[in-house]
């Protein structure tokens, strides 16, 4: 039991013995969660990123990817403000950019909003979307 109002714990990919008790049976399954985030089962609860199992609008589940855990991470924020203030609440909406893979020796593949890349264009392509992710030219060039 952990005596407090406001508790923000950043998991891995697995989730820790606190929630594993009391909303998620097992470590190995993610914590299931409605469109706004809200994990089912729960009061107040939200879970977003790898250990979350995040409904789309296509009856899927959002991919366990750093660009939709981005966007996530703002509508959980969101909805967190509106649970304490009483706002009205957002649904989790994002289809994805596309999919990346490094396959080593100056080679990539790459499906960007249809579009397949592969070869050292793949790997241009990588370096351009992951630097532009970095902030600020000083971290970019180092």
């Amino acid at each position: 039991m952990i005596p407090t109002r406001t508790l923000v714990s950043l998991c891995p990919a697995r989730h820790t013995r606190c929630f594993r008790h009391s909303i998620c049976p097992s470590p190995r399954r993610p914590l299931i969660a409605n469109g706004s985030l809200e994990v089912q089962g729960s009061d107040s609860v939200w879970a977003l990123g790898d250990c979350a199992q995040i409904p789309t609008k296509d009856g899927g589940f959002a991919p366990p990817t750093a660009q939709h855990a981005i966007r996530q991470a703002k509508t959980a924020a969101h909805n967190i403000v509106a649970a304490i203030r009483g706002g009205s609440k957002t649904e989790f909406a994002f289809g994805g950019l596309g999919k990346m893979g490094a396959l080593g020796h100056h080679s990539a593949v790459a499906e960007i909003m249809g579009i397949n890349i592969s070869g050292f264009s793949g790997v241009v392509d990588m370096a351009d979307d992951l630097l532009n992710e970095v902030p600020g030219w000083g971290r970019r060039l180092k």
